[in-house]
Order: structure tokens, then C-alpha cells, then sequence
């Protein structure tokens, strides 16, 4: 269990069962020289902190990084109720927000170039699983990041040209509520589960309506089903492909214009 105690230099210090969590001397001190050695001063906008203990690190950090964003991942409940400072934006296992979109709502493309990585081994080495898991959320949502940039690196330009084509040619739209407020709303996507829902999906038909997107429209023309709307976000060949099936049925379609 956490105990707290008194370092030698009187800030307090930490115990996870007989394990120190930081220096029993001067953590201040072993917070500031950890910070110094790990994070390099060019670029850093953020720092996501894995293992904040009781605050010393976030302290040190925006001493030393006062402009940057400081992100606090703890390995322990106990450990964020107990700290003595906490970053701004932090998470902590038993949180109502899944980790996962916690990372969406804060770590975004634009913040990539700037974003440092700290990970505060004694606790690090205390949680070793919470810790493997946490940081493979972490990577693989950086590893998402950088694959949406590749994606709109290879098609950016024809995103625009699409833009520029379809508010020029595109000469029928609709106005308009799709449906009201109070009529739910089923979204139909392609998948192994879809043909053990159909059944479902006639009786929720009369009451429901049925949007689509477009790998999941002729397999449901297919089964008598009609959707109410067709969503269309993949500029790709096969995703007009898909369409054909509709046409003459005067299904709406909503996209982007890109």
C-alpha cells in the first residue's frame, strides 16, 4: 500500500509497500535533474508523463517547459488521489473516460512534431502491466496519428480537386431534416454480424430509420431492405461501386464534398 513520509530534505516522499517511489532524500531536487536529462528543449509543445507519482515531475516540467502542455497517465488510483500536484488534463486507471479516448480528445495530429515522452521508472517498475498497457494504447494511437497523415499526404490533392468538382457539378441537394429527433437511427456497416441481423433489421425497418454505408447497400437491396440514407466518406473507386445497386431508387445520399 502507499505511505507517505518525510525525505531528509522535508518534502514529502513516497512508499509503495517498502518500494520508494522517489528519492528519500531530495525528490524535488530528483525530479528537476530527471527532467533536465530527459526531454530535449527543442519542440516541445507537449509532454506526456507515464507515472507521475506524487507531482514532483509535472512541477519540474513546467519549470522547465512553461509553455508546454504537461499530460499525466497514472499507473495507480491511489497515487492521483494522493499526488501533491497534478497536471491540468491527467488519467488514471477507473476513470469514467476509457483511455483511449482520453488520448483522442488530447493528442491530435497537429501536436505530433512537439510531443515528448517521460516515463518515471520507479513507479513504472511497481506497475508493470498497467504500465505495458498504457503505453501500448499510447503508441498505438500515435501509430493512428501517423497513419491519418500519410493518408491525407498521398490524397490532399485529390480531396480538393474532388471539392472543387462536386460543388461545380453537383446539382441536386437536399434541404432539410432527414429524420426527427425522436426516430432512432440504425447505422448498417459491412461485417460478419450483419447477416445474423437481418431479420432485425426488417421488423426495425417500419419503425427505425436505416442509414448505410456504402459496402453494406447491396447487401441490404439485396435482402429487400431499403436504407433511408446512404453515407459516403470514402473517395475511393470501390465506395462508388457500392452505389450502383441504388440507382433509380432515389436513396440520399450525404458526403463530403471531397
Amino acid at each position: 500500500m502507499l505511505r507517505i513520509a518525510a525525505s531528509r530534505s522535508g518534502h514529502p516522499t513516497a512508499y509503495w509497500d517498502s518500494y520508494a517511489l522517489h528519492s528519500t532524500y531530495d525528490p524535488k531536487s530528483e525530479a528537476e535533474r530527471f527532467v533536465a536529462q530527459s526531454v530535449q528543449p527543442i519542440h516541445t509543445d507537449s509532454i506526456v508523463l507515464i507515472g507521475a507519482g506524487l507531482g514532483y515531475l509535472v512541477t519540474a516540467a513546467q519549470a522547465s517547459y512553461p509553455k508546454a502542455r504537461i499530460l499525466g497517465l497514472y499507473l495507480s488510483r491511489t497515487l492521483y488521489d494522493s499526488a501533491i500536484v497534478k497536471p491540468t488534463v491527467c488519467w488514471y486507471p477507473g476513470s469514467k473516460v476509457p483511455l483511449s479516448e482520453f488520448l483522442d480528445k488530447n493528442i491530435g495530429e497537429i501536436d505530433l512534431e512537439g510531443l515528448r515522452l517521460m516515463e518515471w521508472r520507479p513507479c513504472v517498475k511497481r506497475f508493470p502491466g498497467r504500465y505495458r498497457r498504457i503505453v501500448a494504447a499510447f503508441h498505438q494511437h500515435i501509430k493512428e496519428l501517423r497513419g491519418n497523415i500519410a493518408t491525407s499526404s498521398a490524397l490532399g490533392a485529390k480531396w480538393v480537386r474532388n471539392s472543387f468538382a462536386n460543388f461545380l457539378h453537383i446539382d441536386s441537394v437536399g434541404k432539410g431534416d432527414f429524420c426527427r429527433a425522436d426516430i432512432p437511427v440504425i447505422i448498417a456497416a459491412s461485417g460478419p454480424s450483419i447477416q445474423r441481423l437481418i431479420p432485425g433489421l426488417r421488423i426495425a425497418a417500419a419503425k427505425a430509420q436505416i442509414w448505410a454505408l456504402p459496402s453494406a447497400v447491396p447487401f441490404l437491396l439485396t435482402h429487400g431492405i431499403v436504407p433511408d440514407l446512404i453515407i459516403l466518406t470514402d473517395p475511393g473507386f470501390y465506395a462508388v461501386q457500392h452505389l450502383n445497386p441504388a440507382r433509380g431508387l432515389r436513396i440520399p445520399v450525404v458526403m463530403p464534398l471531397s
